[in-house]
């Protein structure tokens, strides 16, 4: 299992680079993220997963 938490969604195009923030705390802020590269993400770990029974974070 594996829980991904994107943060605000843009339309934006692919970018090449965004973060993988394993731990979240309270107050803490997370900025915007295109739907394009949640999907890269989405794609590369139902193929090859590395953050299995985490709770992850992406984030510009």
């Amino acid at each position: 299992m594996e829980i991904v938490r994107p943060g605000m969604l843009t339309n934006d195009r692919n970018l090449s680079s965004y973060k993988i923030l394993k731990d979240l705390s309270k107050g803490m802020k997370v900025g915007k993220i295109s739907r394009a590269n949640v999907a890269e993400f989405l794609i590369g770990e139902a193929e090859e997963p590395r953050m299995l029974n985490q709770f992850v974070t992406l984030t510009n």
